[in-house]
């Protein structure tokens, strides 16, 4: 019950005096005590038009608010750092007056940086879509929470606001930043395992011969082998088997200070982003206050925000990295390219180093801040209050 009340007063319309309307008060009470010792009808009945015109301030302002209706659509993830785009929709519900003047404004949050949308006139019955960008200044899952509309319309002497209840969940990932290095031996695109991969409809292996079909690309008929047939036969091409990339974050807590893993998890967001764009398999496996998390190596959009929203959630005690390296599973890194991130200046022991270079591939160990420094160039971050 005290939640509620204190919601309801946290979302009550209110109003407060401009500038320009504490000089006017002003103005207006040095008249007053002039026109009272002085005895001026005259002047009071001026003092008397002032007031009506601040009276009619706040009435207006205080119904335009009132009157006006809105909703926010913003992205549900976004980059650390990067400058999002969002839209105030809103609504004019009064069927005879316009609304005039209005600003919005998402209710203030320390993880984020926004900046307030605007609407200089609404008619009656009438919507509009105002555009405003934020940028996230933190890491993790942030709860949007209000938004503010206010007015100062008709003289600017009052503004009028209203606050409403929408909210919304965000998940921020790391940012990205830049590789001053190539980690990767090749592209995925070039590496097809010496084989085709058993999924048909590709345009890089051979797979075999098939009876052409309505669809069919002409420039892939056989015509020697179509010879003396009634259907032509088509070459049936297949995609290849992509490259894997396994990365390995070493989240456990080291005597640098926490700005080294807040590094580490945006190395680990740019090389996942990377590795997806040019085509990789990307898995993934780290601690976090939850435990231990593994993804298995898949491609797509979703692997990648899947990728990106454990990495996104890091924080609390974590374990240590030979418990992470026991939970991989060893078929998952088999002909993948293993990379290890850590804060720490030698992660991973001779023995520990020796078993998981015999299973990958090939494997890479980042461990502490100057290697960390070799390869990868940090995105410059706004300083979060």
């Amino acid at each position: 019950m005290a939640r509620d009340r204190t919601a309801r007063r946290r979302y009550r319309n209110g109003g407060r005096l401009t500038a320009a309307g504490w000089v006017y008060g002003i103005i207006w009470g040095i008249m007053l005590t002039a026109a009272v010792r002085n005895d001026a009808a005259v002047a009071l009945l001026l003092l008397g038009a002032m007031f009506g015109a601040l009276a009619v301030s706040a009435f207006a302002a205080g119904r335009t608010v009132r009157a006006v209706r809105a909703t926010r659509e913003a992205p549900d993830r976004v980059w650390q750092g990067q400058t999002v785009h969002m839209s105030y929709f809103l609504a004019n519900r009064s069927r005879w007056s316009s609304c005039m003047g209005l600003t919005l404004r998402d209710l203030p949050q320390k993880a984020l940086d926004a900046a307030s949308g605007y609407c200089a006139h609404l008619p009656a019955r009438g919507q509009f879509r105002s555009g405003a960008r934020f940028v996230a200044l933190r890491r993790g899952r942030i709860r949007l929470d209000g938004i503010e509309i206010s007015t100062g319309f008709p003289f600017g002497l009052i503004r009028a606001w209203r606050r409403t209840l929408e909210p919304a969940n965000l998940i921020v990932w790391p940012a990205r930043g830049e590789l001053r290095a190539e980690l990767f031996r090749r592209g995925a695109a070039e590496v097809s395992s010496a084989r085709p991969s058993p999924i048909s409809g590709g345009q890089d292996e051979f797979f075999g011969l098939r009876e052409f079909r309505e669809d069919d690309n002409p420039r892939l008929i056989h015509w020697k082998r179509s010879a003396g047939r009634h259907r032509p036969l088509v070459r049936e091409m297949a995609r290849p088997v992509p490259d894997v990339l396994f990365l390995i974050v070493d989240t456990a807590p080291s005597d640098s200070a926490a700005a080294d893993l807040e590094k580490v998890l945006r190395l680990g967001a740019t090389l996942i982003d990377h590795a997806m764009t040019r085509g990789y398999q990307v898995g993934l496996a780290l601690a976090n206050g939850k435990g231990i998390q593994t993804l298995p190596p898949a491609t797509g959009r979703a692997q990648l925000r899947d990728l990106l929203d454990v990495l996104a959630d890091i924080g609390g005690q974590a374990a240590s990295l030979a418990q992470t390296l026991a939970a991989v599973r060893p078929a998952w890194l088999t002909h993948a390219q293993v990379v290890v991130v850590s804060a720490h200046e030698a992660p991973l022991d001779p023995r520990a180093s020796v078993a998981l270079a015999g299973r990958a591939g090939h494997l890479t160990v980042i461990g502490g801040p100057e290697q960390i420094d070799r390869v990868f160039a940090d995105a410059p971050l706004p300083e979060a209050p």
